[in-house]
């Protein structure tokens, strides 16, 4: 289903309306296809927005690496850091 469907109930109510009838509506199979179409835009909105958070996570890693490779001795320091962490949350 596509983005037209959603356009063609629009048009079809406008072109009900213009022409006087009152109460138009919209059949229960094209409420489904517009219902379908939205939250197929919505789930793809999703995607994106993981993917883009994911993308961003990367780039913070990879330049964490960087920095790290600059100077070996942080990433002692860091390996002994999470020993301290690791350590202290057994025995807590």
């Amino acid at each position: 289903m596509t983005l037209s469907v959603l356009v063609l109930a629009i048009v079809l109510l406008g072109i009900a309306r213009l022409s006087g009838m009152k109460n138009a509506e919209i059949l229960e199979s094209m409420q489904r296809a517009i219902a379908q179409e939205a939250e197929a835009v919505c789930e793809k909105r999703a995607r994106l927005i993981k993917a883009t958070a994911e993308l961003e996570a990367a780039e913070q890693l990879r330049r964490a690496s960087e920095i790290t490779m600059q100077n070996p001795a942080r990433l002692e320091l860091r390996r002994m850091q999470l020993l301290t962490r690791s350590g202290a949350s057994r025995t807590a």
